[in-house]
């Protein structure tokens, strides 16, 4: 989760781009080359789930559902992050500030998806 997160907050300006370009669909072959991209992040996260699943050591659960929930959380707080921090010269460029926020984020999905995958039902 940590070298994921650390990713995305790495090119931040990068990563709001791409959303940008997925958002408009007015250049599908850049669309295309940008959701191939993604894909493969995708793939590796599904093949964690997956795995854990048929292993027993996570519940069944919706992967692709919890996918989106990863990487929509680190998305919105990249594209919005005074949603998550009242301070209003908080800026994701200033090293202090990208690593309180990158703590919080990786604290968050960690705590997140390991209660939802592992909490028995």
């Amino acid at each position: 989760m940590e070298g994921y997160v650390n990713g995305i907050l790495n090119k931040t300006a990068f990563h709001k781009m791409m959303h940008r370009e997925l958002s408009l669909t007015q250049r599908p072959e850049m669309y295309d080359k940008i959701k191939d991209a993604m894909s493969q992040n995708m793939q590796l996260i599904d093949r964690i789930i997956t795995d854990g699943i048929e292993d027993g050591t996570f519940n069944k659960v919706d992967v692709r559902m919890v996918i989106a929930t990863i990487m929509g959380t680190i998305t919105n707080i990249v594209i919005s992050p005074h949603k998550v921090i009242s301070c209003s010269n908080f800026d994701l460029n200033n090293p202090k500030d990208k690593k309180i926020i990158k703590d919080r984020v990786v604290s968050h999905l960690q705590d997140l998806t390991t209660v939802y995958l592992t909490t028995k039902r």
